[in-house]
């Protein structure tokens, strides 16, 4: 209502208060008293140490020093944070995370603190004060009686005597447009009314005054009932009515939401006076129609180009890698956003370890656990008795988990974190059951880089391809074995038709990284002709028993080595735009579900 008031009107006098809930400060007053119930022995919560410290009133203050210590516990990880890490040099943050004993006291100090502050306008400076007074009383009440409730209840009681205060308008009674509730109306009148919100349910309301005597009883012995309030907005309406010369009843016409049909005086007046009095009703409908707006399409420039192109003018380019085809093959624009403008996500602290740290730590114990077996022949007896020695495996799943997760620190791992360790721990094991199938063999590399300089027949340039393969062996027939741990569900079947390895974004993208790694392979010095094996370690896969190796025949082979140029190509190409690609099942563009830069597409 105040921000539809023209800018051309004479001042305006609003009898109403504004609500204190609908500000800023009654989130402070939250968050602290959140930031205390949460507190354990090793420390605040991470999430209520953010918000109460990322607040305005706090942040103003000391806005660089306050953004450098979140940043810090970003990088960190730490879900608790002891007190004493939180250095800020500030009077009211120290008050903030200071060990008290009575909590709504040390609020009430806090926002009189907050009030005395320069950054604070004249508005917040009497609503701080207002509520800091609010605080106070009720901590006095509750020192009376004796009673001392827990914080949850202090947070109850806070919230619910916040809901009930207002800050009040200046403004001349006088004078101006006046802006008021309807039983402020009484006794006064007015040349022109005008009454918003005039649905059924609104006007009159329907909420019945909350009571532990029932409507019989209240109706029985004489007490006001729903039809005495009822009559009081009867009577207020029409003796509002009664000298005004123009009347404007404006109502939400639509039956669908929450909007309620027209009051029930609508009628009544088309009923009583629609001979006698001039009534006129005006439809205001507004057709607006929300349409899915498509992601543009981005054209490429020669500045894109060259980014991935070995010149003399960039001999540093950015290197194709596995990840990289398939995400320009899932979608052009994630190409762009991740590779062309190099857009990250901002690092956050997160609760419960994400999927590709727990395919981290995974990777990382399994080379830890064949290093000491480079170029040295693992039998069946020897993976026997490591699959035995549980200690050791669980060591390294906790230690590699730690630096994953937490930097290294030495955190105790309970709960969850002792839950996701021992699913990981069940992956290493079923991993290391099914090698014994194959033994024995011998491991060449483990996670081993391999980089290539690529001549791309298509587009006649040369470009860079890395990659990076968690394994390889040699087996005992002299095959070489490439294989790619996934701690997702891979498709491992054979491979009978070739249409579907690249006519499928995301089921077949497994597959299409292992015949990347093949060609990086083959291009190396390592690579002696010795047949080739891929092998994908799909741990769902192997929970059920199956074979981990992808069947192919040499005509899939040469099939996906063009696939890669043709893809190559068609990134170079500056007439083939970045642009997302339509999936076969849904029609819809890309996987857009999951995607980081979900947001600036759409």
């Amino acid at each position: 209502m105040l921000y539809c008031i023209p800018q051309k009107s004479e001042s305006a006098n609003i009898t109403m208060t504004y609500p204190i809930q609908h500000t800023s400060i009654p989130q402070i007053m939250e968050d602290y008293l959140l930031l205390h119930l949460n507190k354990r022995q090793d420390g605040y919560y991470y999430k209520n140490i953010f918000a109460i410290l990322s607040h305005a009133l706090i942040i103003r203050s000391n806005k660089e020093e306050t953004e450098a210590l979140l940043n810090l516990f970003n990088n960190e990880n730490l879900t608790r944070i002891p007190a004493e890490k939180i250095s800020i040099d500030n009077e009211i943050v120290k008050a903030i995370f200071s060990d008290t004993d009575d909590l709504l006291k040390q609020l009430s100090l806090i926002l009189e603190m907050l009030s005395q502050t320069e950054n604070c306008n004249e508005m917040e400076q009497e609503i701080l004060i207002m509520c800091s007074r609010a605080v106070a009383r009720l901590d006095k009440l509750l020192k009376k009686w004796d009673i001392n409730p827990g914080t949850t209840t202090k947070l109850s009681l806070v919230k619910s005597l916040v809901s009930k205060e207002g800050i009040a308008f200046e403004g001349e009674p006088l004078a101006g447009l006046q802006i008021m509730g309807m039983l402020e109306t009484r006794c006064l009148d007015f040349d022109n009314l005008i009454i918003t919100s005039f649905n059924e349910g609104t006007f009159p309301k329907s909420d019945v005054a909350v009571s532990f005597i029932p409507y019989n009883l209240r109706k029985s012995f004489g007490l006001p009932t729903t039809e005495h309030q009822d009559a009081i907005y009867a009577y207020h309406f029409y003796r509002l009515l009664h000298r005004a010369e123009k009347v404007f009843l404006i109502y939400d016409s639509r039956t669908s939401g929450l909007a309620a049909e027209a009051s029930r005086y609508i009628k009544q007046l088309k009923y009583l006076y629609n001979d006698s009095v001039k009534i006129t009703e005006h439809y205001a409908n507004y057709g607006a129609i929300t349409k899915m707006r498509a992601p543009s399409k981005i054209k490429k420039t020669p500045e894109h180009i060259s980014k991935f192109v070995v010149s003399d003018a960039e001999p540093k380019p950015k290197r194709f890698s596995a990840s990289l085809i398939n995400n320009y093959f899932t979608c052009g624009l994630k190409l762009y956003y991740s590779k062309i403008l190099e857009l990250q996500e901002p690092k956050q602290i997160v609760d419960l370890i994400q999927d590709n740290q727990s395919g981290t730590v995974f990777h990382a114990v399994m080379k830890q656990i064949y290093d000491p077996f480079i170029n040295k022949e693992v039998s069946y007896e020897t993976l026997t008795n490591i699959c035995k020695n549980e200690n050791y495996l669980k060591s390294l799943v906790e230690k590699e988990y730690r630096n994953t997760f937490f930097n290294g620190a030495e955190v105790e791992l309970g709960g969850y974190n002792f839950l996701m360790v021992s699913i990981l721990l069940n992956y290493v094991k079923r991993t290391l059951e099914y090698d014994k199938k194959v033994a024995p063999f011998t491991p060449l590399y483990n996670e081993k880089t391999f980089n290539m300089t690529y001549h791309c027949k298509g587009a006649d340039k040369d470009v860079l391809l890395y990659g990076q393969i968690d394994r390889i062996d040699r087996l005992h027939s002299g095959d070489i074995r490439i294989c790619d741990y996934k701690t997702g569900k891979e498709d491992v079947s054979k491979i009978n038709k070739l249409e579907p390895l690249t006519n499928d974004p995301q089921s077949m993208k497994g597959k299409r990284q292992l015949f990347f790694y093949k060609l990086l392979f083959e291009n190396s010095k390592l690579y002696t002709g010795e047949n080739i094996q891929l092998h994908i370690y799909s741990l769902p896969v192997l929970f059920q028993g199956s074979n981990t190796e992808i069947e192919y025949d040499s005509e899939a082979a040469e099939y996906m080595n063009q696939w890669f140029d043709d893809i190559i190509t068609e990134i170079l190409n500056p007439d083939c735009a970045f642009e997302p690609v339509e999936t076969q099942n849904n029609n819809k563009f890309g996987p857009c579900n999951y995607c980081s830069y979900y947001n600036i597409c759409y």
